[in-house]
């Protein structure tokens, strides 16, 4: 089955999955047969371009087997097989230049199996049919060049994951990664992130269900990605303080 997939020219439909292997989390694609594939992005990310053009030459030398697949969000892209993936983190690992997954890496080369979670973490957003009583208040909120859909539920405020994720260009599993045993966990702990998900509803011609978390939770994690370099929560964070999110949605 392995085979007849990685040969096929049509796209595959893929699902994003978080998978663990021991103790540590991750977010892969998993292929209808089951198996574990990652884009090359997805397998280093935040990486330098330099650090992209040295994978991407060690993938095409080795001429590893690749599948083209359809994500989530009906985009087409290149998945390599975790097998290929543990290769390349080997390979930047002897060379210096593998700046984390050291302890997943680690952890797969000393064959310890590799565990779905079964907590689907694909779905952002998914459409129900029914929703309990009390459904949120959507407002498009605009913030300079920033587009937020803002959530209003008993008086407080929630950001859906996706959009408070994207909006920075985080990647979208950053979340759903963290490891409690992780310095940026404890640090974010420590500025008050609450850790505390909430799954609300809310109507556009249909009724969604979404994973949110409240703004305080955001206003952390901007903090954070602001202080590691990243200009767009930079810049978020300077204009929300200058118009005041607060006073756009109450």
């Amino acid at each position: 089955m392995l085979k007849s997939l990685y040969s096929s020219r049509k796209p595959v439909a893929v699902k994003l999955q978080r998978f663990w292997c021991d103790d540590i989390p991750f977010i892969a694609y998993q292929l209808p047969n089951g198996e574990i594939a990652m884009s090359q992005t997805q397998s280093l990310p935040n990486a330098s371009t330099v650090l992209q053009k040295t994978a991407s030459e060690f993938m095409k030398t080795n001429r590893f087997p690749w599948i083209r697949a359809t994500l989530p969000n009906r985009t087409e892209t290149v998945l390599y097989p975790l097998s290929t993936i543990t290769a390349l983190w080997n390979h930047l690992h002897n060379m210096g230049e593998l700046p984390f997954r050291e302890k997943l890496l680690f952890a797969l080369e000393a064959g310890i199996p590799v565990k779905e979670d079964p907590d689907q973490v694909g779905d952002f957003v998914v459409r129900v049919e029914t929703a309990p009583l009390g459904l949120a208040k959507v407002f498009l909120v605009q913030v300079e060049k920033f587009s937020l859909r803002v959530l209003l539920h008993k008086g407080k405020i929630f950001i859906p994951d996706h959009e408070a994720l994207t909006v920075i260009n985080a990647p979208l599993s950053w979340l759903i990664e963290i490891n409690p045993a992780q310095k940026k966990a404890r640090i974010l702990k420590q500025k008050g992130f609450s850790y505390n998900e909430e799954l609300l509803y809310f109507q556009d011609r249909v009724v969604f269900q979404v994973k949110t978390h409240s703004l305080s939770d955001w206003l952390v994690v901007w903090e954070y990605f602001a202080s590691k370099g990243n200009t767009k929560a930079l810049s978020l964070l300077r204009h929300l303080a200058l118009e005041g999110l607060a006073r756009q949605v109450c």
